[in-house]
């Protein structure tokens, strides 16, 4: 039988997760930045210019969930562990990964037009992409857990 994690073990895992995906989309925002100011942004349909902005500020949103739990755990915790800010930090990290993945997709989006020239095709690509993301980020998981609730009858906090 697996070993119940304490609740110090589970924050500080879940602030490793944090730690783990935040540059990834620090980085991420950067790069959205310098497309901005290259000569081929200029030349987009201003259409596909504001859904980049609509992706950078989805990533933005994205960071900002991401750094939320260690300045509430630092400020209104006062750093103490608890299982609600466990709960919070959890929550705040699949919030963060909903706009993560919508922000990636508009990006997406925008560079498949841009090679197929095709609309069709390009949602084709991005819903795919979109499945693929959620379905291995949020729904597998989920499954995962409500297995696993419904094989030991315990519902893990």
């Amino acid at each position: 039988m697996k070993q119940k994690s304490s609740i110090s073990q589970k924050i500080d895992h879940v602030l490793s997760e944090t730690r783990v995906v935040l540059p990834g989309a620090q980085a991420l925002i950067g790069f959205q930045f310098i497309a901005i100011f290259s000569d081929r942004f200029n030349t987009l349909a201003s259409s596909l210019q504001y859904l980049h902005m609509v992706s950078l500020l989805l990533i933005m949103v994205c960071v900002i969930f991401l750094m939320a739990p260690a300045a509430y755990h630092r400020i209104a915790q006062e750093g103490e562990d608890s299982e609600e800010f466990h709960t919070i930090a959890s929550y705040m990290i699949l919030i963060a990964l909903l706009f993560l993945g919508i922000g990636l997709s508009l990006d997406l989006f925008i560079t498949a037009i841009l090679i197929t020239q095709f609309f069709l095709v390009s949602c084709l690509i991005t819903c795919a992409i979109l499945v693929v993301f959620y379905s291995l980020l949020v729904v597998y998981p989920l499954i995962r857990h409500e297995h696993a609730i419904k094989n030991t009858g315990v519902r893990k906090s």
